[in-house]
C-alpha cells in the first residue's frame, strides 16, 4: 500500500531545513540546505524542490510525496508569497507555493509565516497540546510570534499578524533594523541583536572579554552562549541584557494577548537558563497583577527544535483535509 507523505520546510535566515513526515507526525528523513547563495528566488526555489524529491526518491517506491507546506518570514498567507522579508536575500513579493508547487511536480503547496508554523507545532506535537490561547516567540536571525487565540492561529487583514519582532523598543532613534525602521525588538533580541549588544558591551568597557580580538562577523550568538557557560562577564551581560528587554516585550504582548503560555523557539533557545533567567525575572517585574504569576514562559519542547518545520508539515495536512491523528492532552 503506497504510504503518503507531505514535506514539512521551514525557511530561516541562513539556512532552510525540511522533512518528510507521515500524518502522525513521524518523520522519515530529513535535510537542509543554505539559504542564502543562489542567484534569484526562482534558483532557490528549483534547489529546495530538487533536494525534496531526492530525498522522496531515497524512501523508495511505497512512498509518495503528495503535500507541502512551507514557513517562512513575513508570508502573505492567503497568497503563499514571501513579501520583502527584511532577513531574506530577495524583495518584493516571492511566489514561494507558486513555485515550489511548479518545482515538486503541482502537488499542492500552502505556505505561513515561519512563526505561526511553529505555533501550530507546539500545539499539535509540544508543549501546547491542548491549549487555546498561547504565543510562540521565535527568535534567530529575526523575531516573530505566532499567535493562537481560541484554538486557531490569528493571521490578521494580511496575514502579518505576529510581527512582533518589529515592535518598538527604541521609539526615538535607535539600531537600524533590517526592515528599514530603527529601534525596532529585533534589533536588540535576534541572534544578530545579540552580538551587536557584545559589541557595544565592548566598545563601552574594558572588561576582559575572549572576543576582544575577535572579528564582529566572526561571532554568532551560539558563541556568546558558550562563553557565557565558561564565564565571560561580557557574555552573561549580553544574556543579562537581551533576557531584559525580551522579558519586558513579553510583558506588553501578554497584555493584549492574555494568553495561557507563552513559548520560545529558535538558536538563542538552545542557551535555556542564561536566556529565560533573566527573561523570566524582567517578566515578573513588568507585568501586570493579571499575569505575572499566571502566565507559563517555557522553552519550545518539540524535540530535537523541530517545532517550525513539523509545523509546516502538520499545515500540509490540515490544509488539505488530511489532518494528523493526534490526541489532545
Amino acid at each position: 500500500m503506497m504510504r503518503k507523505l507531505v514535506a514539512g520546510i521551514d525557511i530561516g535566515g541562513t539556512t532552510t531545513s525540511y522533512v518528510l513526515a507521515d500524518s502522525e507526525g513521524n518523520v522519515l528523513a530529513d535535510g537542509t540546505m543554505p539559504t542564502c547563495g543562489f542567484g534569484s528566488f526562482d534558483e532557490y526555489a528549483s534547489v529546495l524542490a530538487l533536494r525534496i524529491k531526492e530525498l522522496s526518491e531515497s524512501l523508495g517506491s511505497v512512498h509518495s510525496l503528495v503535500a507541502a507546506g512551507a514557513g517562512a518570514p513575513s508570508v502573505d498567507f492567503a497568497a503563499g508569497e514571501i513579501v520583502s522579508a527584511p532577513n531574506l536575500p530577495w524583495k518584493g513579493r516571492l511566489p514561494l507555493s507558486g513555485l515550489l508547487s511548479e518545482y515538486l511536480g503541482g502537488i499542492p503547496v500552502c505556505a505561513d509565516n515561519d512563526a505561526n508554523a511553529a505555533a501550530l507545532g507546539e500545539m499539535m506535537f509540544g508543549g501546547a497540546c491542548g491549549m487555546k490561547n498561547f504565543l510562540m516567540i521565535t527568535l534567530g536571525t529575526g523575531v516573530g510570534c505566532g499567535i493562537v487565540a481560541g484554538g486557531e492561529i490569528v493571521h490578521g487583514e494580511r496575514g502579518m499578524a505576529g510581527e512582533f519582532g518589529h515592535m518598538a523598543y527604541e521609539r526615538h532613534g535607535g539600531r537600524q533594523c533590517g526592515c528599514g525602521r530603527k529601534g525596532c525588538l529585533e534589533a536588540y533580541v535576534s541572534a544578530k541583536g545579540m552580538v551587536r549588544t557584545l559589541s557595544a558591551l565592548m566598545a563601552e568597557t574594558h572588561e576582559d572579554s575572549e572576543f576582544r580580538n575577535l572579528p564582529f562577523n566572526a561571532i554568532d550568538a551560539s558563541d556568546i552562549a558558550s562563553a557565557a557557560s565558561r564565564g565571560d562577564r561580557l557574555a552573561l551581560e549580553t544574556f543579562r541584557i537581551t533576557g531584559r528587554i525580551l522579558g519586558e516585550a513579553v510583558a506588553d504582548a501578554v497584555a493584549f494577548a492574555d494568553p495561557q503560555a507563552v513559548f520560545f523557539f529558535g538558536g538563542p533557545t538552545a542557551s535555556g537558563d542564561l536566556l529565560m533567567s533573566p527573561l523570566r525575572e524582567a517578566f515578573r517585574s513588568s507585568a501586570g497583577p493579571l499575569w505575572k504569576d499566571n502566565v507559563i514562559l517555557e522553552l519550545s519542547s518539540v524535540d530535537a527544535g523541530r517545532a517550525a518545520v513539523l509545523g509546516a508539515a502538520a499545515m500540509a495536512w490540515k490544509k488539505h483535509s488530511m489532518r494528523p491523528h493526534i490526541g489532545e492532552n
